[in-house]
């Protein structure tokens, strides 16, 4: 049953990341590709992207990827579809957790995979500083779905 308690006014901040008017308590993020819609819903500022499940481009690596992040990237032929997508999701994440956009971030935002024993430590880098986020991976059916908070 529809409730308009729950009914919040949105608004838009930054390059039209949408908020919940007057509320600083409660934040989302949407996220789509092919059939699949993601919405992460949080008590602090968050983003999400779910991409994969196609081909891409190799310029886009070079173009679009650090030379850290193009060389781990194609470092393993077996791997680089994965790879590139977990770093794609994670920049496009990124960009909607800070509202800055995809093209203001990109070329801004270095996320560095180290690999641990039993799972992969990343680091982001924005604008050559070590930023404290946290960021979730997942897989689904094929996809690579990444939230940063």
């Amino acid at each position: 049953m529809y409730d308009s308690l729950y009914d919040f006014p949105i608004e838009e901040i930054g390059q039209g990341k949408p908020v919940y008017k007057d509320r600083e308590d409660i934040y989302f993020n949407i996220s789509h590709s092919g059939n699949v819609v993601v919405v992460v819903v949080s008590n602090v500022a968050v983003g999400v992207d779910i991409d994969g499940n196609r081909n891409f481009r190799d310029n886009m690596i070079d173009r679009f990827y650090s030379s850290n992040e193009a060389t781990w990237v194609k470092e393993n032929e077996l791997y680089k579809n994965d790879r590139f997508f977990r770093i794609w999701t994670m920049k496009e994440a990124f960009s909607k957790l800070t509202g800055d956009g995809l093209i203001r971030t990109i070329s801004n935002v270095e996320f560095i995979v180290e690999k641990k024993l039993q799972s992969d430590s990343v680091h982001c880098i924005y604008n050559g500083k070590d930023l404290d986020v946290t960021i979730k991976e997942y897989k689904y059916n094929g996809y690579n779905l990444t939230v940063i908070y």
